[in-house]
């Protein structure tokens, strides 16, 4: 499921993660900081906080999040 929600991101974002040098947490958060606008630097945070609270229901919870169809592909 998170592979899909990192598909569907702005490419800048996408080329941002799938290049990052840093192998530690901090390091890649302050390479982050350091690259990315603001509004992509949001979009990652709110994005990565979204994964991680749809993991913990799943996990805590036993609630695994439907797939969400938009209506133009109907």
């Amino acid at each position: 499921m998170a592979r899909c929600v990192w598909a569907l991101q702005h490419d800048d974002l996408v080329d941002f993660i799938s290049q990052a040098q840093n192998v530690s947490a901090r390091g890649w958060l302050y390479e982050a900081i350091a690259i990315l606008t603001h509004n992509n630097l949001v979009r990652l945070v709110v994005t990565l906080w979204a994964i991680w609270h749809e993991k913990r229901k799943a996990i805590h919870e036993g609630i695994f999040p439907k797939p969400v169809v938009h209506p133009q592909f109907y």
